[in-house]
This record gives structure tokens, C-alpha cells and sequence, in this order.
């Protein structure tokens, strides 16, 4: 059973990221821990996720750009990454709360980041998500950096095998962030460091 059916057969609510310019979608708390123990169940580690927050039926970043990432460890087991990813995802979710307000009324949703066999999760996988950290177009602090650009790690990753094309990511990557093309302009220059970072660092995958 794919993780789509999955969520089709229990009827989980899935909240579309697309307004924020971002592919994928998010979960309330008790859909999310439901997924997260498929994927435990299924051997799919997970890599990290990002809070999300509903107000009046919008969706927003939560406060602070909450999330959580887990990198697999040198030499550690397929199956022990998977247990330990598991752990930790479903303690920051179940223990995730928000202070309580009478005047608004909001909903917390995760999104969850995940890789579906060793051969999808190598050490390019890592180099890019360090990549993208160091460059942090967004400005977030350092130590939400490390996690706020995973969802965009699997489209790059795609797009590594030409230099065009991984440029048109990256730069479709900031218009999904919300940046005008004057911005998008002055930060051409850092596209061009990365795309050499990624090229210099990459490890060919037979």
C-alpha cells in the first residue's frame, strides 16, 4: 500500500502547502502521528518536517518556523535510522503545542519529509540540505536553517545532472518563497556559488 492510498483509506485530511509556494501538504497532530507510524511500519526514515499553522482557513508558517530534521548517522543501519527518525518525529509532534487564545483560533499541521529506500537517501542528499542551510535565502536563525529547506532537497536533487536546469530550480525555488524579481536578481550571484558548491561536492550515484 503506497502512502497515498494509506491516506485515502483512513480518511486523513491533507492540507495543501501550494499557497505557500511549496509542493506537498500537512497533517493535524493525530494524522500525522498516524503517517508517521506507517512509515516506521514500511522502513521509510524520515528526515525532518516543518509546522505549519491554519488561521481563518489560511495557512501560514507557524511562529518561529518550527520543525524538527534527523540526518542518518555514519554507518548506521537502514533500520535503526528508521526507529531512531521515528522517535524523534513522533515526540516533537505529540509534545508540539501552541499558547491558548480566546481571540484566535488557529490549527497546527505538520508536514513530514521522508525517503522511501536507501538508494534515495546518500550523501548528496546531505550536501544538499548543508548547501541550501549555508545559503538561507529566507534569513531564518541558523539552527532552523538546518531543517527549513527540506522539502525543496528532492527537486534539486533531481536536478542535478544539468547546470540549466538545476539554475531554473533553484530560481523557481525563491519565486515559491515570495521574492520579486529585483530580489530574485540580487541573489543571482549566490545561485551561481551554490550550483559550483553542488558540482565541486557532488557524488556520482551508480
Amino acid at each position: 500500500m503506497s502512502i497515498t492510498e494509506f491516506i485515502q483509506l483512513n480518511n486523513i485530511n491533507a492540507y495543501t502547502l501550494y499557497p505557500l509556494g511549496i509542493e506537498g501538504y500537512a497533517y493535524l497532530k493525530e494524522d500525522a502521528l498516524c503517517i508517521v507510524k506507517y512509515l516506521r511500519d514500511n522502513s521509510f526514515p524520515i528526515t525532518g518536517g516543518d509546522v505549519y499553522t491554519i488561521i481563518k482557513g489560511k495557512i501560514c508558517h507557524s511562529e518561529g518556523y518550527n520543525g524538527w530534521f534527523c540526518d542518518r548517522l555514519q554507518d548506521e543501519p537502514w533500520d535503526d535510522y528508521v526507529q531512531r527518525s521515528y522517535e524523534i518525529t513522533y515526540k516533537y509532534i505529540n509534545n508540539y503545542s501552541t499558547p491558548f487564545s480566546l481571540f484566535i483560533r488557529k490549527k497546527n499541521v505538520f508536514n513530514i519529509s521522508y525517503v522511501e529506500s536507501p538508494n534515495d537517501y546518500n550523501d548528496n542528499y546531505l550536501l544538499v540540505n548543508k548547501v541550501l542551510a549555508k545559503w538561507n535565502p529566507l534569513n531564518v536563525p541558523q539552527d532552523m536553517a538546518n531543517y527549513e529547506y527540506l522539502s525543496y532537497v528532492p527537486y534539486i536533487v533531481d536536478s542535478m545532472d544539468d547546470r540549466n536546469k538545476l539554475r531554473s530550480c533553484l530560481l523557481s525555488i525563491l519565486r515559491a518563497m515570495g521574492f520579486d524579481k529585483e530580489t530574485i536578481y540580487s541573489k543571482s550571484e549566490g545561485i551561481d556559488k551554490i550550483i559550483e558548491e553542488l558540482s565541486r561536492n557532488w557524488v556520482p550515484v551508480i
